[in-house]
């Protein structure tokens, strides 16, 4: 399966191994219960065992990240990236029109400026506070020069953040790229795009906005 011919709006999977498979296999389930109709590309190293897929495009795991790598390769105009780990509960559609102003827009991740990762990777280090990590499981993009550019630069700092630390973890890069790309119209997306159970004890309230807190 495959296609030449690029469309407007669509959804990129990618996918390694049977434990994404299974996740893949919900997670589909659940977009095409609430948006039929959205196209659906999947990149992976086999062809999965059931058709939900418009298109499917083999690639290789020779890679220990490829989403900078492949995203471009998207069939679509406006892609919206989903981890395979990941339940679509609600309407996302409209999302798409976001890139009508923006290039590219994800959401806030629950790590903020971690100390750990500051001391292993300097160009993480100087990065402001209260410019968190991102999330990189829900990532909206739109086909552009910009764009182009911020993964080309996002695949060098990645190299550079497993070079320093042996990690494959994506945020700490994607942090510093989107920071580093200042042409790149980036748009941050509520929570509810990528709403996490798990907790992260590094945050810490800055500034509390309520009313009435003089009588408490």
């Amino acid at each position: 399966m495959g296609g030449g011919r690029k469309m407007r709006n669509g959804i990129v999977y990618i996918a390694f191994g049977n434990k994404c498979m299974r996740e893949l296999e919900y997670s589909v389930k659940t977009l095409r219960k609430t948006h039929p109709n959205l196209k659906i590309t999947l990149f992976s190293d086999k062809i999965p065992d059931n058709d939900q897929f418009d298109f499917v495009k083999l690639i290789s795991a020779d890679s220990v990240r490829v989403k900078q790598k492949f995203l471009l390769d998207s069939p679509y105009d406006n892609t919206l990236y989903l981890d395979t780990d990941t339940a679509i509960l609600g309407p996302i559609e409209e999302t798409f029109r976001i890139m009508e102003r923006f290039d590219m827009a994800a959401t806030h991740d629950l790590i903020r400026k971690d100390a750990k990762k500051s001391a292993k990777y300097p160009d993480y280090a100087k990065i402001p506070d209260g410019f968190p990590e991102f999330g990189g499981g829900v990532i909206l993009f739109r086909k552009s020069t910009e764009v182009e550019r911020f993964f080309d630069v996002w695949q060098r700092n990645f190299k550079k953040w497993y070079e320093l630390t042996g990690e494959v973890r994506d945020q700490p890069s994607f942090r510093v790229s989107v920071w580093q790309c200042q042409d790149l119209k980036f748009f941050v997306l509520p929570p509810e795009f990528n709403h996490r159970t798990k907790k992260h004890n590094n945050i810490i309230t800055r500034i509390k906005h309520e009313h009435n807190m003089w009588r408490k």
